[in-house]
């Protein structure tokens, strides 16, 4: 009897890779608003609020508008394996 693996993205070696800089980037500036958000926060704090809720609505946006990627199991692959 044959076994059929069934490869998930995390199992792919080198896509994973590729994006690591892109995610080390994302944490590197989130981290550099986080900071700049609390170091300009004493002296305009109505300005880091409208700042901190414009981003959060563009980033909502941007993960609203993206195309899901994510390859999902059907029942058919499922009562195959």
């Amino acid at each position: 009897m044959k076994h059929r693996i069934l490869i998930t993205n995390y199992q792919k070696g080198g896509e994973n890779m590729d994006n690591l800089f892109q995610y080390v980037l994302h944490y590197v500036l989130l981290t550099i608003m986080i900071v700049g958000a609390l170091l300009l926060f004493p002296f305009f704090p109505k300005f880091v609020l409208f700042l901190a809720f414009f981003m959060m609505l563009g980033i909502a946006i941007i993960i609203s508008t993206r195309e899901d990627t994510t390859q999902k199991e059907n029942r058919v692959q499922r009562v195959k394996l």
